[in-house]
């Protein structure tokens, strides 16, 4: 299929990343009239460990690694284990003490990715998948909201055998910010295109889970661990969403938001496969693209697999 001829159009952001020549697109699709308080529920919010699996072990492993972690960045300026230990007892959070003592967090949660695999301690779990899979059919997109590093999280979600269902795994490496503050839940809801009270947070922590979303407007259902989730989600879910209106069973992707980024390829520029993890992980899809004159040229199928329709819809230039 020839390229299809296009004027950029319908944009809420165009601008260039710190990646070369990449130019970052933001396509908002969303219906004017699709933001109201009678919106169902389209987007649940998992929160990973105590909720999506329990171990102790794994816990433990965490735990010491951070530790460990700590005292080899720390320990030639004289701070001791028990003052680690001691911070992290006071401030209830290990990202808590790490920031109190300056150390990086993306560094830590590489480091935790290296030395703690959670194979080792977490299986499939069929139940889990069962349920989350049978969401998934009925329209609902999932998302796992978590203040564990982002490759560690993506492991433990294999280790579970459910990873293939989550399609947003949000954590402070992405966000810049973790819970408790509302941070990745707002980028949770502005990836998928939806307000808050579309979004309902399913956690094991009613402060961390329940009582920080609440305020930013999101649904909260609150359980015990895995089988708790298994045996009664359904149960709290239908509470939630008796009060909303039956979603709509659409193949559309009309008034959802997508982002993209886009390498122009008629300038020859190279994309390092680590830039593509970086924007891949903030939830981007790649378009490439060549420059026609003033125009844009895009591959006709493109379109069509994105929009799901064989109708241009026409774009509008409204960021620069």
């Amino acid at each position: 299929i020839p390229p299809t001829r296009f004027v950029v159009v319908n944009l809420t952001r165009l601008f260039r990343m710190p990646l070369g020549n990449t130019i970052v697109l933001e396509v908002d699709r969303r219906l004017s009239d699709k933001s109201n308080a009678s919106s169902p529920i389209e987007v649940l919010i998992f929160d990973l460990g105590g909720t999506l699996h329990y171990s102790k072990e794994l816990g433990a492993a965490n735990k010491d690694a951070c530790y460990r972690y700590a005292y080899e960045k720390l320990s030639q300026s004289g701070i001791t284990l028990e003052d680690i230990k001691a911070k992290k007892e006071e401030f209830k959070s290990m990202s808590g003490m790490l920031r109190y003592f300056g150390l990086s967090l993306n560094e830590y949660y590489s480091y935790l990715a290296k030395n703690v695999n959670p194979a080792n301690y977490l299986k499939p779990n069929p139940a889990l998948r069962e349920l989350l899979k049978q969401l998934k059919q009925r329209r609902y997109r999932l998302a796992v909201v978590t203040n564990n590093g982002t490759e560690f999280a993506q492991n433990a979600l294999k280790a579970l055998g459910i990873d293939d269902l989550i399609e947003l795994v949000m954590t402070p490496e992405i966000a810049g910010e973790g819970k408790p503050s509302t941070k990745m839940f707002e980028l949770v809801c502005e990836y998928f295109g939806i307000e808050p009270h579309q979004a309902v947070s399913i956690g094991d922590r009613k402060e961390m889970d329940l009582d920080t979303t609440i305020k930013i407007g999101i649904h909260g259902i609150l359980v015990s661990g895995p089988q708790d989730l298994v045996d009664n989600f359904e149960t709290q879910l239908s509470k939630i969403t008796a009060a909303s209106p039956v979603k709509k069973q659409s193949s559309s992707p009309i008034g959802t938001s997508r982002r993209f980024y886009a390498v122009d390829v008629h300038d020859g520029i190279k994309f390092s496969q680590r830039n593509e993890c970086i924007l891949r992980r903030a939830g981007f899809d790649l378009i490439e693209f060549r420059r026609v004159d003033s125009e844009l040229s895009v591959d006709a199928k493109w379109l069509t697999r994105i929009f799901k329709t064989n109708t241009l819809v026409p774009l509008i230039l409204i960021g620069g």
